[in-house]
């Protein structure tokens, strides 16, 4: 008994002209209130009809409704009136509110009647249910239950929008899940359905239709997905809609179909996509299917071969006799129609025969008897074919005319055929070495080693090795060998190629000796390549890590321009890169930089690399660490510019010094003759004398710094210089200086005029105090140490050996590097002008130079400065205490010869001697001194005579009097430099010597210490050695 369907029906909706009628009654209702309103509230009375309407007859006519009476309002009621547009600004406000209610309340009417109208619906349809006919449906309900529980398939029901209500045997079977488990859960949310739409879509559906079919996909309890074929209807309309749900499971059916569908999908692509044409035919030989490749073998497009007979494709005479053997084997079974690899000819559609493999196979179906032909174009492997016969021919002849010899061998290594070259190197003919053993040309194919190659050729592969062979006159050569193994006909053969490398071997002997020695030299060796970018370095030898300290593996791939720094010349770095791209040779002297970031003068030459055909491949460069030359160099210039400086001071210093003993000494004669202190003239006087003192102080500075001075060296003890110099700097260097000695007791003597290295320690301590305006510390400190081959290599004026060191540090403001490298020129300061005259550090770096010394400086800018001085060290004498000059000088009665072509400073000399109470003959040359003794005869006890001047010098003088006075004492005089006086022949250690400027008290001094002597009477030996140059 089927279930009566129920209608559900809700309110009928209105007539067209219920909605204007509507509006037009709220607008009459308005129009009559329009006295009392005015142009207030004009849309109010517009929200009830259209509320009524959404009610009757839903949301869009309440929503039409909406929209008249809003435009009515605004013609009729609102300001501006007569018009439709939007109302004024005091009447927006009550548009907005208007729209807002009227909305809400519209949709508000819609859902209550729609609600209403559902209720009413099923009320009706329950009331028309007769109580027998209730439960005639629960019989059947329950005599369905019990089927859908045996059914197979999975059954289940829902409420739509809800939870499950009944899950049968075949859901439980397949999904996983207990009725238990099931029942009362949403049934998209346990099983996670995919659904081919939305879920919204499916609802709207089942809304609509009241059934839905389609394919989902499941989850089920254990995590597999199964793909179902589901039907769904509405069992119940009353309530919440209840959904009946029918799966089938279809995911095995599908996948076989994949597997179907896919399989299919590749034989059409194998069939599509083949080479070889494949052509169909049945019984008649007529075509039922082609591939694409028959069209490109045979030339017609598809449709001009499907349903034709097959002998199209066939030439004559095949043609005709096609049928008739197709024929004979459908009723035979006998004739030549079946085969694999049947070169047979065909005909393109252009007329043009040509070659084909062809393999026919049958296959029966429900239809008939069907052929399968796979045809396969063969004109190129014919073509092939008759090449590679042309080729045999041509490989033949290539072997007899090879530079190589070629042998053929059995497995067993008897040789079957050679080439003519292999004749020609061995000494035999053909006949000779066919049948002989590759044992009888190879002395050193051991049957070891014979074993090993033969199991490697075994194998099938090649084998290379270097071998000696023996020519028939019994000669020996090395042979590059390169056996390769095939079959002929099922026969194991050898073919051996044989090349002889004694050239090569002769190359790469030179290769490894030239790779030795480039692995030798010390120099870097570069090699660059033009034709890749930037000219990237491609080799660097061992030397150029010697040189740059870089590893070669570093500088691969580099270019040379890493090597350069902030200093590198620019000029000088243009060369180089004009000369790569010119592509000529270049060689320069440039500033590089070591990995450790050091400086090094680069001697680079670069030098292009040419193929045999004269094209530029790449380029060599070879670096020589030139930085000691370059140092000497400096070094060298510098000597020629304090030798150039000297000469200068010396030319100078002659004339500076001769009016200087004339300006001091009558300065010295006067003020010895006033007494009186509070003599304005005797201040005036001593003035002059203090400038003149300062004149030949700078004159003296002069000389040291161009090394020219007159040095009196003791063997002494350094640190008694440092002590008493000590004394004096405290007020020298001021007392927001703190000065510090560390003396080193076993420091050692060292032979220097102890005057001038005072002079060294003033000059330094002076620099000291400059350097530290705001006060700071000064130490000085001596140590004895040795400098080794490895600290004179950087200083090639240096002798390795043991040195006492003088150290003067200060905590200043220190000096760059540029200043460093200038601190003992002179007259290089970096004082203000009127502050410094640049001769201190240059009068200690001549004084050391001259004294055998070396000096160096340490300094970093904000943290100070030292200098350290190094005099060699000497034992052989004790420490000789400094000269105290006597308070007062005793005159004395003896006869001297007085000698100086300077009148002023003959007087002065003449004064001065006078009032020491000497008898004095005066000459102005050396001729007239000799001319005026050989005259009169003379009584003399000393001779001061001038060591330069015209005609006769002094030391001739005096050699042209000892015959004459042999034991006459000789004080000579000079303003000259030291090597003047040296190159005179008369610095001497047993020689007295006076260095002008001197004052009446200096030379009154050096002649009464020299009278006072023991007078011994020269001998002849004694001459000889007197008139030699002696040491500096």
């Amino acid at each position: 008994m089927s279930r009566p369907r129920t209608h559900i029906q809700l309110a009928p909706p209105p007539r067209v002209y219920a909605v204007p009628a509507a509006v037009a009654a709220a607008g009459a209702v308005r129009f009559l209130l329009d006295p009392i309103l005015g142009e207030t509230h004009p849309y109010i009375l517009f929200i009830f009809p259209a509320l009524y309407l959404a009610n009757r007859a839903g949301w869009k006519s309440g929503a039409v409704a909406l929209v008249l009476g809003m435009m009515l309002a605004n013609f009729l009621f609102a300001v501006p009136r007569m018009s439709f547009c939007v109302a004024a600004p005091e009447n927006q406000v009550g548009l907005l509110v208007y729209l807002a209610v009227g909305g809400a309340g519209v949709y508000l009417a819609d859902a209550r009647r729609t609600a209403q109208g559902l209720a009413e619906a099923s009320a009706a349809a329950v009331a028309t249910e007769s109580a027998a006919h209730r439960q005639t449906q629960e019989a059947l309900r329950k005599q369905q239950a019990r089927l859908l529980d045996h059914a197979f398939d999975p059954i289940l029901t829902w409420e739509l929008g809800g939870n499950i209500t009944y899950w049968n045997a075949g859901a439980e079977r397949l999904y996983g899940y207990t009725a238990a488990e099931a029942v009362g859960r949403s049934a998209h949310e346990l099983l996670q359905t995919v659904l081919p739409d939305s879920r919204t879509a499916l609802e709207a559906t089942l809304r609509c239709g009241g059934r839905w079919e389609g394919e989902l996909r499941h989850r089920t309890k254990g995590g597999n997905w199964v793909v179902v074929d589901s039907r769904m209807v509405v069992a119940r309309a009353t309530g919440a809609l209840e959904i009946l749900q029918s799966d089938r499971d279809v995911t095995d059916q599908q996948r076989v179909e994949a597997d179907v569908r896919d399989a299919l999908e590749r034989f059409r692509g194998v069939v599509e996509q083949a080479v070889d044409g494949i052509i169909t035919i049945d019984e008649r030989g007529t075509v039922e299917t082609v591939n694409p490749a028959v069209a490109r073998v045979f030339g017609y497009a598809p449709d001009e071969v499907v349903g034709r007979n097959v002998s199209l494709l066939m030439p004559d005479p095949y043609r005709g006799e096609h049928d008739g053997y197709l024929a004979d084997y459908l009723r035979t079974g006998t004739a030549k129609v079946i085969g694999v690899g049947r070169e047979v000819r065909g005909r393109r559609k252009n007329g043009t025969e040509f070659p084909l493999d062809l393999t026919v196979s049958e296959i029966r179906v429900a239809s008939g008897r069907r052929f399968t032909g796979i045809v396969r174009d063969i004109t190129e492997r014919k073509r092939a074919e008759e090449q590679l016969r042309a080729s045999e021919a041509r490989f033949r002849n290539f072997v007899e005319q090879a530079a190589d010899a070629f042998f053929l061998h059995d497995a067993g290594g008897t040789i079957l055929d050679v080439n003519r070259r292999a004749c020609e190197s061995l000494g035999f003919t053909r006949e000779e070495l066919v049948g002989m053993r590759a044992e009888a040309i190879d002395p050193d194919l051991s049957p070891d080693l014979l074993r090993r190659v033969a199991e490697d050729l075994a194998t099938g592969r090649q084998v290379s090795l270097d071998a000696r062979h023996r020519r028939k006159d019994g000669a020996t050569f090395p042979v590059e060998v390169r056996l390769s193994p095939f079959e002929v006909d099922g026969r194991r053969l050898v073919l051996s190629l044989v090349r002889d490398i004694t050239d090569r071997r002769l190359a790469e002997e030179s290769l490894r000796l030239r790779d030795r020695a480039i692995q030798a030299v010390t120099q870097g060796i570069l090699i660059t390549s033009p034709a890749l970018p930037d000219n990237p370095i491609t080799y660097a030898s061992p030397g150029f890590e010697g040189v740059t300290g870089y590893p070669p593996r570093e500088a691969l791939g580099r270019n040379c321009r890493f090597l350069q720094g902030k200093d590198s010349d620019p000029a000088a770095v243009a060369l180089v890169r004009e000369a790569v791209r010119a592509g000529r040779d270049c060689a320069v002297e440039v500033l590089n930089y070591r990995k450790d970031g050091t400086p090094f003068w680069n001697a680079l030459s670069v030098s292009p690399i040419r193929d045999d055909a004269g094209e530029l491949t790449h380029f060599v460069g070879v670096l020589v660490d030139v930085t000691d030359r370059k140092k000497l160099e400096e070094q060298f210039h510098h000597a020629l510019k304090m030798e150039a400086v000297g000469r200068l001071a010396g030319g100078v210093a002659h004339d500076f010094n001769n009016l200087l003993t004339v300006i001091n000494g009558y300065s010295e004669v006067l003020l010895a003759g006033m007494s009186d202190e509070s003599d304005p003239d005797r201040r005036a006087v001593a003035a002059i004398r203090d400038a003149g003192e300062r004149a030949a102080a700078l004159t003296s500075q002069l000389l040291a710094f161009s090394r020219r001075a007159v040095l009196k060296p003791r063997v002494l003890d350094l640190n008694k210089v440092v002590a008493e110099t000590g004394k004096l700097l405290g007020r020298l260097i001021g007392e927001d200086v703190r000065l510090s000695t560390a003396l080193d007791p076993r420091a050692g003597r060292v032979s220097v005029d102890p005057g001038q290295f005072g002079q060294v320690l003033m000059n330094l301590a002076v620099n000291a105090r400059d350097a530290m305006p705001t006060g700071g510390q000064l130490t000085i400190e001596t140590r004895a140490v040795v400098l080794d081959e490895a600290y004179a290599k950087g200083w090639p004026e240096v002798r390795p050996g043991r040195y006492v060191m003088t150290a003067v540090s200060d905590t200043g403001c220190g000096m760059t590097d540029e200043v460093k490298s200038r601190v003992f020129e002179p007259f290089f300061t970096t004082k203000e002008a009127g502050k410094g005259t640049g001769l201190g550090l240059a009068t200690v770096f001549g004084i050391v130079k001259q004294s055998g010394g070396h000096a160096e400086v340490y300094s970093e800018v904000g943290v100070g400065t030292t200098f350290k001085v190094y005099l060699p060290a000497v034992s052989d004498a004790d420490a000789v205490p400094l000269d105290t000059a006597p308070a007062t000088v005793r005159g004395g009665t003896e006869t001297v010869l007085l000698v100086e072509d300077q009148p002023d400073v003959r007087r002065v000399a003449l004064v001065s001697l006078q009032a020491h109470g000497y008898r004095v003959i005066e000459a102005g040359d050396g001729r007239t001194a000799l001319d005026l003794v050989e005259r009169d005869r003379p009584h003399l006890d000393l001779l001061v005579t001038d060591v330069v001047m015209p005609g006769m010098n002094g030391r001739q003088l005096a050699e042209a009097l000892r015959p004459l006075y042999p034991g006459l004492k000789v004080l000579y005089m000079s303003g000259y430099t030291d090597d003047a006086v040296v190159r005179h022949g008369v610095l001497q250690a047993n020689v007295a010597f006076l260095h002008k400027p001197f004052t009446p008290f200096s030379l009154a001094g050096k002649v009464r210490e020299l009278l006072d002597q023991e007078r011994e009477p020269l001998t002849g030996k004694d001459a000889a050695a007197g008139s030699a140059p002696g040491p500096r």
